[in-house]
């Protein structure tokens, strides 16, 4: 038998990325939202640690976490004069599977040959993350993160395998730099010498360029961060 629910303003098919967004704004508007998802319930926390590597198989081969056709078959045609044929294989196109769940946005990424590459995620707090791959990717350490309030890393930038900076928007009211000497441990040099930010001032994450170093591996490289020209790295208490 049919159950009736209550009446809402707006629903919502499919929370993802775009329909968080509109809800958050619709309901801050003052809107009666609610929004529908499919597929069993995933947590951070239990189901995605960092831990641990994640099972290949499970997810990679099997595509556990996507659709299968059989739950939401579509029909494909080239022509309208052919017939449409269902789908059996969702090949490259994999919709999710899944209330909840981890996301994080990758903003950077630096590369040194097949093997190696550090990989960067931007968001508030403990979804900003440097993670390092030394097996072409086949699996990630979690090498930083970060819980005060106004972390929020931006740019990564590399002069070698083991030599990186990271930078972050303002923490304490100053930009804050992360560095790795060794390819494994980052650490935050001094801020005595960095200029105070600017009120509600941050960097430009998106292209991940709002660092760049300029020069070799030796106490007089080069920064050029956010709004500040080519400063010495006495600035940042190299």
């Amino acid at each position: 038998m049919a159950r009736k629910l209550p009446t809402k303003d707006v629903v919502i098919i499919g929370l993802g990325w775009t329909g968080s967004i509109l809800g958050y704004e619709m309901a801050k508007a003052g809107l009666d939202v609610v929004a529908i998802e499919r597929g069993p319930w995933r947590d951070s926390a239990t189901d995605f640690p960092t831990t641990y590597a994640q099972d290949e198989l499970r997810y990679d081969f099997q595509h556990e976490l996507f659709v299968e056709p059989r739950q939401n078959t579509l029909t494909f045609r080239n022509r309208v004069d052919q017939p449409a044929l269902p789908i059996r294989d969702w090949a490259s196109f994999l919709p999710g599977n899944g209330v909840g769940g981890a996301d994080l946005d990758f903003r950077d990424i630096e590369a040194f040959g097949a093997s190696t590459a550090y990989l960067m995620s931007s968001g508030d707090g403990e979804k900003s993350r440097i993670y390092k791959t030394t097996d072409q990717g086949k699996s990630w350490t979690l090498q930083y993160t970060d819980k005060r309030a106004g972390f929020f890393l931006d740019s990564l930038a590399c002069d070698s395998p083991t030599h990186c900076f990271a930078l972050s928007d303002p923490v304490d009211g100053k930009f804050l730099i992360l560095a790795t000497t060794d390819g494994q441990h980052w650490n935050e040099p001094p801020r005595d010498k960095m200029p105070a930010a600017l009120a509600t001032e941050g960097a430009f994450a998106a292209s991940g360029t709002s660092i760049t170093l300029c020069g070799s591996n030796n106490p007089n490289t080069l920064f050029r961060v956010a709004r500040f020209t080519c400063a010495s790295a006495s600035t940042f208490g190299r």
